[in-house]
C-alpha cells in the first residue's frame, strides 16, 4: 500500500490511481511486484525458521507463499481504501465541526484547562470524545429549547460546560437541568462509566446525576420560564505598583510606571556608569518608555457571548545601546479571586486573529507597536453569585500593572432589564 501511494503521489501517468481493483494495483507496480513477491518468502522463512535459498528453490510452496500473501494484503487494502473513501465523504462535517470549534475558542493554546503543551490531535480526539457523548445523551441531536436558538451552538456551550465541569459529571448534569435540558425522577440516557475523559484530568464522581435524563427540549421548570443569566460588572480593582516602584531600589536600573484604567506606561532605564568594555557600550540613562491602552469592557456580558477589547501597545521613548528593555501585555478571563501575575489552567486568553495571546514590545531583534483586537468567550458560571475576573496589565520589573474587572454571575430580571 505505500508502494501505491508513492506513485499516486508522484502521479505517474500509467498508473490508475483511481482504480480500486487490486489486480490493476499490482499490474501498475511493476518492480514493487518482484520485492513484494521476495519480501513474502523472507517473512515466511524468518517466522518458520525455514531456509530461504531452500524456499525459492520450491517453486509450489513458493508460489503457495506468495499468493497468500497477496491475498492477505488485497484484504488489507481494499479495508483500508474503503475506510478513506467514508472519510473523504465526512471530511466536509468534521472540518465545519473543527472550523466551530475554534471559533468558540476550544483550540486556543492554554485554554479551559488544556495545557500549552497539549497537542493539537489530543484536543481534537478530546472534544469529539465530549461532543459525541453529550450528543448520545439526546439521541444524536442537541435540542433547541427557544426560538432562534441553534442546535450547534447549543451543543457546543454544552461542551463548554462538560469541559468546565472537569470531570464531575453531577455539576455538569446540574447545569443541563438549570438550563432545562434534563428533568429529575429518570434514569440517565447514559451511565456514569460511558463518561470519556474529554476534560483535563477528569475524576467522574457522578454522585447527584443519577436521577436526571433528558427531555424533549422543554423546559421544566414550573412556571415554564426560562431564567436567563449574564456576568454583571460588579467592581473595579487597580493594581497601580505605586508602593511596588517606591520600595525597588537598584544602583543600575530604574524604573517609573503610569496607571490609569487600562491604560498602562512603564519607564525603565539603565543608571549606572557608562561602560565602553562592552559592545555595544553600556550608556547611563539609556532605555525606553512604553504604553499599553485597552478598550473597556461591557457592564454586561450574557452567556455565551464573546467579548471584543482593542489594544493599542506602543513605543513612546527610546535611547538605545547595550540594553534591550522589553515587557509585554496581556488579558484574559479567569477566576473571580486571581491575583495580578498569576493564571489558572481554566483561564479564556484574549487573543487577536492569528491566536496570539501576549505581545511583546520587543520582537525578534527589534522594537514593535501593535494596535489589535482582541476576542475571548468567557465561560459560563454555575450559580448565581459566582464570580469571574477579567485581567489587563503590563508587565513590569516588580509586577504587573493590572486593571481587574470582577464580575457577578446575576439572574436577568425581565421587569427591571438588570
Amino acid at each position: 500500500y505505500r508502494a501505491y501511494l508513492k506513485y499516486a503521489a508522484q502521479e505517474d501517468a500509467s498508473f490508475e490511481i483511481d482504480s480500486p481493483e487490486w489486480s490493476k494495483v499490482m499490474t501498475s507496480l511493476y518492480g514493487s511486484v518482484d520485492n513484494a513477491r521476495y519480501q513474502s518468502l523472507v517473512e515466511y522463512a524468518e517466522q518458520n525458521g525455514d531456509s530461504l535459498s531452500d524456499l525459492q528453490a520450491d517453486i509450489t510452496l513458493s508460489e503457495q507463499i506468495y499468493q497468500d500473501f497477496c491475498n492477505a494484503l488485497n484484504t488489507q487494502y481494499s479495508e483500508r481504501y474503503q475506510a478513506e473513501s467514508n472519510l473523504s465523504e465526512a471530511q466536509a462535517e468534521y472540518e465545519k465541526i473543527i472550523e466551530n470549534f475554534i471559533t468558540d475558542g476550544f483550540m486556543t493554546r492554554g485554554s479551559f484547562g488544556f495545557s500549552a503543551d497539549t497537542s493539537y490531535q489530543d484536543r481534537v480526539d478530546s472534544l469529539f470524545a465530549a461532543r459525541n457523548y453529550i450528543l448520545t445523551l439526546f439521541g444524536g441531536k442537541m435540542p433547541v429549547l427557544a426560538l432562534g436558538e441553534s442546535s450547534e451552538e447549543n451543543l457546543n456551550e454544552a461542551m463548554l460546560q462538560f469541559i468546565i465541569a472537569r470531570g464531575d459529571m453531577g455539576k455538569f448534569y446540574a447545569w443541563l437541568e438549570e438550563k432545562g435540558y434534563v428533568k429529575k425522577d429518570a434514569a440517565p440516557a447514559v451511565s456514569a462509566t460511558e463518561a470519556p475523559t474529554a476534560s483535563p484530568e477528569p475524576t467522574v464522581t457522578p454522585e447527584s446525576f443519577d436521577t436526571l435524563q433528558p427531555t424533549d427540549g422543554t423546559n421544566s421548570q414550573e412556571d415554564d420560564q426560562v431564567t436567563e443569566y449574564y456576568w454583571k460588572l460588579e467592581e473595579t480593582i487597580d493594581y497601580d505598583l505605586s508602593e511596588e516602584v517606591a520600595a525597588y531600589e537598584s544602583d543600575y536600573y530604574f524604573i517609573e510606571t503610569g496607571y490609569g484604567e487600562g491604560n498602562f506606561t512603564k519607564t525603565e532605564r539603565y543608571i549606572g556608569e557608562d561602560d565602553d568594555y562592552y559592545n555595544p557600550p553600556y550608556v547611563h540613562g539609556e532605555g525606553i518608555t512604553v504604553q499599553a491602552v485597552y478598550s473597556k469592557p461591557p457592564q454586561k456580558i450574557m452567556a455565551g457571548e464573546t467579548v471584543s477589547l482593542t489594544l493599542d501597545y506602543t513605543l513612546l521613548d527610546i535611547l538605545q545601546s547595550a540594553f534591550k528593555f522589553g515587557g509585554s501585555t496581556s488579558a484574559y478571563f479567569d477566576v473571580g479571586d486571581q491575583i495580578p501575575g498569576y493564571i489558572t489552567g481554566g483561564a479564556v486568553r484574549f487573543t487577536n486573529t492569528d491566536g496570539a495571546d501576549s505581545f511583546e514590545i520587543y520582537k525578534n531583534g527589534e522594537y514593535v507597536s501593535y494596535h489589535e483586537t482582541l476576542t475571548a468567550l468567557p465561560y459560563s458560571g454555575q450559580k448565581e453569585g459566582d464570580s469571574m475576573a477579567l485581567l489587563m496589565g503590563l508587565n513590569t520589573r516588580v509586577g504587573v500593572l493590572t486593571t481587574k474587572y470582577v464580575y457577578i454571575w446575576t439572574a436577568d430580571d425581565k421587569t427591571t432589564g438588570n
